[in-house]
């Protein structure tokens, strides 16, 4: 799959129709084209920010509704445009692009969609481990979909199915974004707070914080550019 500029993707989040369009009259390759290692296209960004009228244009012109992508920071896992578009309140966009968006047992995760995971896993039970293999980066699982999207009762069904926690467990974590409830899930569930980074445990709720420092998170390892966590809380702004 051909590789896409942030300077073009840009121009669909902005919702540029015109500027869009000439681009794919003169060269239709980047149509399809995702930003390396996050998988955004086109179609995804005009989704995510909920430009209708592109993303009408580009599924006119046959953009793949299921090539997923992702902002770190906004989501973690790879979504489909549809998901974003969901996550985000888009419903026009949702509307046009549901129609053309495979079903999948990650979208129906991410979004929360119990009973539509549960009949996933009932023609596959093997989905209920299986990495999506879109992501190059990461292996993620439904359940990392599930926390991602903040869905604590679909966390919990899928805990009680017995989805796998062991090996995931930082990145799990992390994929809370501290909200309480899917942190004490996940550590009930066995996730090991000694793999946690200790500053995303720092800025968890009075008592949880504690509790992950108690049972083995470390303040004292060394984290991105190999200095501990509290080289990087110092400097934060006040």
């Amino acid at each position: 799959m051909p590789s896409i500029a942030d300077a073009t993707l840009k121009l669909a989040a902005k919702g540029e129709l015109d500027a869009v369009l000439a681009l794919l009259d003169r060269d239709p390759q980047p149509l399809d084209a995702q930003s390396g290692g996050h998988g955004r296209t086109l179609l995804w960004e005009a989704a995510n920010k909920g430009r209708l009228p592109l993303v009408e244009a580009l599924l006119a012109r046959g953009a793949d509704a299921d090539l997923a992508g992702r902002y770190r920071h906004e989501t973690f896992v790879l979504c489909k445009p549809l998901a974003v578009a969901v996550r985000n309140r888009k419903h026009g966009c949702a509307a046009l692009l549901a129609p053309r968006t495979t079903d999948d047992v990650y979208t129906a995760a991410f979004l929360g969609e119990l009973d539509a995971v549960r009949d996933h896993l009932e023609r596959d039970a093997s989905l209920l481990d299986a990495p999506q293999a879109a992501d190059s980066v990461w292996a993620v699982t439904p359940l990392h979909h599930a926390v991602a999207g903040g869905h604590v009762a679909l966390v919990e069904a899928l805990l009680a199915a017995g989805a796998r926690v062991a090996g995931h467990d930082a990145l799990l974590l992390e994929m809370t974004r501290g909200e309480r409830a899917l942190v004490e899930r996940l550590l009930d569930a066995g996730a090991d707070p000694a793999t946690a980074r200790a500053t995303w445990a720092v800025d968890l709720e009075d008592g949880l914080r504690e509790r992950l420092f108690a049972a083995g998170c470390d303040p004292d390892a060394t984290e991105w550019g190999g200095w501990p966590a509290l080289v990087y809380v110092c400097r934060r702004p006040r």
